[in-house]
């Protein structure tokens, strides 16, 4: 008789957990401490809420009324309960369909009653919860398939608890959370599929805790953070498909860490006054949009550029006082829009972006460079030749106040190459395993660059020494060449059959 009996318990608990009762499709809003006392006694075998729960009330202390409750088909909004320090009464609440959202309880410091909770699949917003440190009990999580939001939570310092979270699926933003230090809890995180904001977060140094990011499927917004240094712990980020923002960050001193970084659409580096460095960008060989450099007070040079070789859209490069180097952007040779250089007051020359195609400058503007003498490089003095749109060339010192002056200095410099060319030799053309170049004048050769019909690089080399040097050709297939060659300042072009 007694083993009939648990039998039939047995058979019930069973039947109740297969077959968890839903209730309230229409939702339910929970504004007093009663109404969670009472929730059991008021929905009998009630397991599921098919619709949305909205809990907000001043005197509400503790959910454990909702103890039963295993899924939430709706949302789940936790806002303005002052009284609230932990969520206990969720203990075995596995599934949110909707959205996940504590907002401003000003006492909750705990959610590790969320322990049993494995997915949310729409948004989860943690905001304005001054006494929330991190998000211990949320281990069971391993992805957010909705955007992710954590704004104004004055004591949080990290994302522990989210320890086993590899994918957002959606928007990752981290705002103004003036006690963030660290990105410690998301190690697994490897793909972000929309876009990441970091912004205005007033302790955050770096992005450690972000090791393992590989993909970035939109853009990358970094702004405001006051003490915000580099980009150190994004090390493995090797592919970001959209944007990378880097503005007002007062302290921030390098782009590091980027260096697995080939193509990105659009680069805005801007207002940045401690900047000193680009050098973790040395992997970009291709912008598909615009370069904006502006406003970056400590930036001297451009190094870390050195091999972007063609730009999508503008380049610009303006308000920066103490850029005095352009020569980083020497492989540059297509742009895919206007060309502006403007209020650099220390750049002295535009050395550097001479093998920007002229054909490919949609407008040009070289304006208010108060020492800048140094415009006629091959690129500017192309497409004063034959201009595609505007020239706005004033205000720059002597040698390059107008358009006039740059044309003059233009036509001199020609003659002075076209004279040097003379006096320097390829030779065996056609050529076969080796190449020799030799000039008849004292001057040192420094860099050559050989190019294929497409334009596109196929061998640098620098040299030092001697007047006759050699090159090593044999991994050249046959065809027509051109050996791109540099002497001092000047710069000269052959032709070069392979046979």
């Amino acid at each position: 008789m007694r083993k009939k009996g648990f039998l039939i318990v047995a058979s019930i608990f069973i039947f109740g957990m297969g077959f968890s009762q839903s209730c309230l499709p229409e939702g339910i809003r929970i504004s007093n401490q009663t109404q969670i006392d009472n929730f059991q006694t008021n929905y009998p075998g009630c397991f599921v809420i098919e619709g949305n729960v909205r809990i907000n009330g001043n005197d509400i202390e503790n959910l454990d009324g909702l103890s039963n409750l295993i899924e939430i088909d709706g949302y789940l909004w936790i806002y303005s309960n002052e009284n609230l320090t932990d969520l206990s009464g969720l203990d075995n609440l596995t599934h949110i369909g909707k959205l996940l959202s504590l907002e401003l309880n000003e006492n909750l410091n705990d959610l590790s009653n969320l322990s049993n909770l494995s997915s949310i699949d729409g948004f989860f917003e943690v905001i304005d919860n001054d006494n929330l440190t991190n998000f211990a009990g949320l281990e069971k999580i391993e992805s957010f398939s909705g955007y992710f939001y954590v704004d104004r939570n004055d004591e949080l310092i990290n994302f522990t608890g989210l320890d086993n979270v590899s994918t957002f699926e959606a928007d990752f933003f981290v705002t103004r959370n003036n006690g963030l230090q660290s990105f410690s809890g998301l190690e697994n995180t490897t793909l972000v599929q929309r876009n990441v904001l970091i912004e205005d977060n007033d302790s955050l140094v770096n992005f450690a805790g972000l090791d393992n990011l590989e993909v970035i499927s939109n853009d990358l917004v970094v702004k405001h953070n006051d003490i915000l240094l580099n980009f150190n712990g994004l090390e493995f980020l090797s592919e970001l498909v959209g944007n990378l923002w880097i503005e007002n960050n007062d302290k921030f001193t390098s782009i590091t860490s980027l260096t697995n970084l080939d193509v990105i659409n659009n680069i805005g580096i801007i207002n940045n006054d401690a900047l000193e460095q680009l050098t973790g960008l040395i992997g970009l060989t291709n912008l598909g949009g615009q370069l904006y450099i502006d406003n970056n007070e400590s930036l001297t040079n451009l190094s870390g550029l050195n091999n972007i070789e063609t730009i999508g859209g503008k380049l610009q490069i303006q308000n920066n006082d103490n850029l005095i180097d352009l020569s980083a952007l020497n492989s540059l040779n297509l742009i895919g829009g206007s060309f502006w250089i403007q209020f650099n007051q220390s750049l002295l020359s535009l050395s550097g972006l001479e093998n920007i195609n002229a054909a490919s400058i949609s407008d040009l503007l070289i304006q208010s460079n108060s020492l800048l003498s140094t415009c006629e490089v091959e690129s500017v003095c192309n497409y004063l030749a034959s201009p595609n749109g505007s020239i706005t060339i004033s205000y720059n010192a002597d040698g390059c106040n107008d358009e006039i002056e740059v044309e003059n200095a233009c036509v001199v410099n020609s003659i002075k190459e076209n004279d040097f060319a003379s006096s320097v030799s390829i030779y065996p053309n056609p050529a076969d395993n080796k190449l020799n170049i030799s000039t008849n004048i004292e001057i040192q050769l420094q860099e050559l660059s050989i190019y294929n019909l497409a334009g596109s690089r196929v061998i640098q080399k620098y040299f030092s020494g001697n007047r006759e040097n050699r090159l090593d050709i044999s991994q050249l297939s046959s065809g027509i060449y051109t050996v791109e060659m540099i002497f001092d300042n000047l710069k000269i072009r052959k032709k070069l059959i392979v046979k």
